[in-house]
């Protein structure tokens, strides 16, 4: 509750700013010191089943703070397979997709890009052209002195607030591309006036590896395999990564 996975994971506290304290739930008592979170199972057999949650302190009282649906089924999902890599976080590695599942690696791909914006602040999200999937930039490492500005430069899409775009990626440009955001600010007033993405300047440049932040924490999550979550305020703010909510499909 109140985290995202790699907040749990990096063992961020999310105490600061007054954010509520975060919690890890699991369906075995046992699990929870004693306290029993999920109830109310219901289904129709084999192929969909739902569970109902009570994820506060009254011990299985009241299973109406979150619901479950599963449902069985024999369709594929449609996964972004550049999103569907826990270890690479919110990369996305187009260097070898199928998009069209021929088991070809696909010639062109475009990428369409969608931001929604409902933030305090007017924010600008993209994506920028990494060297490799760990998210270096002409060589150098995030968190390395100089890295949130040459990643910038290297932009190949993005909106201050609300927007929908794309862009085309052919043959040797198809690139590995990484997700950021620019706090109350585009990337000319941050190239300009916090080239070193000094957090008591502004604006502020957040990136997909938490390290390459000025706080060090978590400020873009996937929400789901085409989805990223971004969260605009310094330290988390409230972690709900709903400040801007970036859909990602593609094309070929």
């Amino acid at each position: 509750m109140n985290n995202s996975t790699e907040g749990i994971l990096s063992r961020i506290t999310l105490d600061s700013q007054n954010a509520p304290k975060s919690e890890v739930v699991f369906a075995t008592p046992s699990a929870n010191n004693g306290l029993n979170p999920v109830g109310n199972v219901s289904g129709n057999g084999s192929s969909q089943l739902g569970l109902s949650s009570d994820l506060s302190d009254e011990n299985g009282e009241n299973f109406n703070d979150l619901g479950l649906a599963i449902e069985v089924t024999e369709e594929e999902s449609a996964l972004n397979p550049s999103l569907d890599d826990g270890e690479l976080g919110e990369t996305l590695d187009l260097r070898n997709i199928d998009v069209n599942g021929d088991d070809i690696v696909d010639d062109n791909i475009v990428v369409q890009f969608t931001v929604n914006a409902d933030g305090v602040y007017d924010n600008f999200v993209g994506l920028y052209e990494a060297d490799d999937e760990r998210g270096a930039v002409a060589g150098i490492a995030p968190g390395a002195d100089g890295y949130a500005a040459e990643a910038i430069r290297r932009r190949v899409i993005g909106f201050q607030g609300s927007g929908s775009g794309s862009v085309t990626l052919s043959g040797n440009d198809r690139k590995i591309l990484v997700p950021f955001m620019i706090a109350d600010g585009t990337p000319e007033s941050f190239l300009a006036d916090n080239v070193n993405n000094d957090p008591t300047l502004g604006p502020i440049a957040y990136f997909e590896d938490r390290f390459a932040n000025p706080d060090g924490v978590d400020h873009i999550i996937g929400i789901d395999s085409n989805t990223l979550g971004f969260e605009e305020f310094y330290n988390g703010g409230d972690h709900d990564f709903n400040d801007a909510v970036a859909m990602i499909n593609y094309l070929t």
